[in-house]
């Protein structure tokens, strides 16, 4: 069996593992591929010369195209970063593509250029290469256009369209990448992201980017608490400077600069990004009291409340006073994300202990 994907990729989902062999009706034969098309593989069956001649192409000129691509930008006049600034989209794929196989093993592709179909393969190539060079040079601007309209006759219309789509994914998955940064930094929401070979999450603000870097204020300090549990302090709003000032958190110790190459970075999606936050974002506590004259006892506020408000992670009842006036007064001690404003805050316990109705738009309000 020959792979013909390398060990980079994390599912097997799409890819291809060639089965040669002579006899494909043999009973372990049909077992075996079954088994890999159910995990995913397609299992293409070909005899040992097909496969050769087939590699020819598939694997041996692919190679050898990039590395001649790769090494005419080397041995050019021009910086890698200089010509960066100006890719095109199929510039920066073939460039992609010629780094990945550097980065594999020399021996691997040595050994792949070695065979003889390789060689084959490579002269006609050349062949075919040195007589478009000559038609060009010689021909009139029409003729070329002739020319490379010609390229298109042996294929139909449909093959050109379904691999020239697979391009336009790549190049879309690509301008993603590169609009991620601005979309965040564009937003009111922090920028939580990855960077290339860790799987730590981390978040910060996105101050500027380049054609090759994204910097970012970075927030590294941890507050630490009794039962070991940790936080980042993220001041979202002048209020949240103001809470956690207030709970000894200094605004200058919160945020360190951090430059990241584009392709070394990924943004979480919002809401992965929101749920993270959430779990990791510095609470501050307070209390508040309200008035309860519908009797609710203790259980529907520090049950109902942390439900109704996600910003909000407990309550609870502090104390009860029965005396001050007809209607009893609760003291709630209330831990929350301070992306909610202690007036907002405030004015939902209200509204909640007074039994008003709160439609949808009133918790959103709350929540945001």
């Amino acid at each position: 069996m020959h792979p013909l994907f390398g060990p980079t990729l994390t599912t097997p989902h799409g890819q291809i593992a060639a089965l040669c062999c002579e006899n494909s009706e043999l009973k372990q034969i049909k077992e075996l591929k079954d088994y890999l098309q159910d995990c995913g593989l397609s299992i293409p069956t070909i005899n040992s010369r097909q496969h050769d001649s087939s590699m020819g192409y598939v694997q041996s000129l692919t190679h050898f195209v990039l590395l001649s691509f790769f090494e005419t930008i080397s041995m050019s006049d021009h910086e890698l970063k200089n010509l960066m600034e100006l890719k095109t989209p199929p510039f920066q794929f073939l460039f992609a593509f010629a780094s990945r196989i550097l980065n594999g093993s020399p021996s691997t592709y040595a050994t792949i250029q070695e065979l003889e179909c390789a060689e084959q393969v490579r002269k006609h190539f050349l062949t075919i290469a040195r007589n478009i060079d000559a038609d060009i040079s010689k021909n009139t601007h029409d003729k070329n256009v002739d020319r490379i309209s010609q390229m298109r006759e042996p294929f139909s219309g449909t093959e050109l369209d379904e691999y020239s789509q697979f391009s336009v994914i790549a190049v879309e998955a690509s301008q993603a990448k590169e609009r991620n940064p601005f979309e965040v930094k564009n937003g009111t929401e922090l920028a939580v992201f990855k960077t290339k070979g860790s799987l730590r999450i981390r978040a910060g603000y996105v101050k500027s980017i380049s054609s090759t870097d994204v910097k970012i204020d970075e927030f590294r300090t941890l507050v630490s608490f009794s039962d070991g549990n940790k936080y980042f302090p993220f001041p979202v709003n002048n209020e949240c400077i103001v809470q956690y000032t207030r709970d000894g958190v200094s605004k200058n110790k919160m945020l360190h600069p951090l430059t990241v190459k584009k392709g070394n970075i990924s943004f979480l999606e919002k809401y992965e990004a929101r749920e993270w936050l959430l779990q990791n974002a510095l609470p501050v506590s307070r209390n508040f009291v309200v008035t309860n004259p519908r009797k609710f006892n203790n259980e529907m506020f520090e049950t109902w409340i942390p439900r109704m408000v996600n910003l909000i992670l407990s309550c609870e009842v502090a104390m009860e006073d029965n005396k001050k006036s007809t209607h009893s007064q609760l003291l709630l001690t209330v831990k929350f994300i301070p992306w909610i404003s202690e007036k907002k805050l405030e004015r939902f316990l209200r509204m909640f202990s007074y039994g008003h109705s709160l439609n949808e738009a009133s918790i959103y309000e709350h929540q945001n």
